[in-house]
């Protein structure tokens, strides 16, 4: 073995000189390249980076696969499975690339922090993704990542995976809310109803329960029978004819206290006979009717 004052000149990771001089040589043989110490932390001789192959391992801080200085080809992570970063030096510097197809949960060594976080919490990036580590402290990380450009995709059947960032993608098969969004194509259909008028008041006429917008194709009116709105939410629709073989009027209440054009809460708007008209909400609580039907 190679002694330098007093200290090895080689051996692995673990062995390194912990009161090392400036300028002191050491041969890394777990990682296979030469590191010099500059007073602060082992910089690789000739600025060259040292690269290895770490598999992901585990469920936790204590089980995960361990990085080491230098470039990490981290395999194996399937979302659960993990990896644990040395013990942080500040200007220490790790850095790697999660070679998988699937989440890779990153943690600090034992009482360590990433991104000032809390302590032992884990950071979890996605597959393909690029992260470099540089220590700020002796427990702190700070940590940056690069998700894999992808100009485009094509072909059946493929998915993309993000990194964690502010925004919400939402599915092609799962039940999502658009805010603020603009849909051009295609057209969105609207729901079609025949419900047949009854009832004579608003408590017991045929309630609309079909969801706006709707298209209302009314039956069996006889001027007595009629049909309730569902409560005026701003921005319902609702076009609405009344049956021409009835030949009557038909009765269109009001949920509740709602208003239809100027006819007072809970009053019901006589459609004439074979007469189509739309109901549209502006104002929660205030139907109003184009063409303008007689109040």
């Amino acid at each position: 073995m190679i002694v330098f004052n007093g200290h090895d000149m080689s051996g692995p990771t673990a062995n390194r000189p912990t009161n090392a001089e400036i300028g002191q040589p050491f041969f890394d043989t777990t990682l296979n390249v030469l590191l010099i110490w500059n007073g602060t932390i082992w910089d690789p001789a000739g600025n060259e980076m040292a690269f290895g192959t770490v598999a992901a391992a585990g469920t936790n801080q204590a089980t995960g696969g361990l990085l080491a200085e230098g470039f990490n080809n981290v395999t194996g992570a399937d979302g659960t499975k993990g990896v644990t970063l040395p013990v942080a030096v500040a200007g220490l510097e790790v850095q790697g690339y999660n070679n998988s197809t699937s989440a890779l949960p990153i943690y600090p060594a034992s009482s360590g922090t990433l991104n000032g976080g809390s302590a032992n919490a884990s950071i979890t990036i996605a597959a393909k993704t690029k992260f470099t580590l540089v220590g700020t402290s002796a427990t702190n990380w700070s940590m940056g990542y690069t998700a894999a450009t992808v100009a485009s995709l094509s072909g059946t059947g493929g998915s993309l995976t993000l990194p964690a960032g502010p925004d919400t993608l939402v599915g092609r098969a799962t039940t999502d809310t658009l805010t603020n969004k603009t849909l051009t194509t295609p057209t969105i259909a609207m729901n079609v109803a025949n419900p047949a008028a009854a009832g004579t008041n608003q408590g017991n006429a045929t309630a609309i329960t079909t969801a706006s917008p709707g298209l209302l194709h009314v039956t069996g009116a006889n001027a007595t029978v009629g049909v309730a709105l569902p409560a005026a939410v701003a921005g319902a629709f609702y076009m609405l004819k009344n049956d021409d073989t009835a030949n009557a009027i038909l009765k269109v209440y009001p949920n509740g206290t709602d208003i239809i054009n100027a006819l007072g809460a809970s009053n019901a708007i006589s459609l004439a006979a074979k007469v189509a008209c739309a109901f549209f909400c502006t104002t929660n609580g205030q139907w109003y009717t184009a063409p303008l039907l007689p109040s």
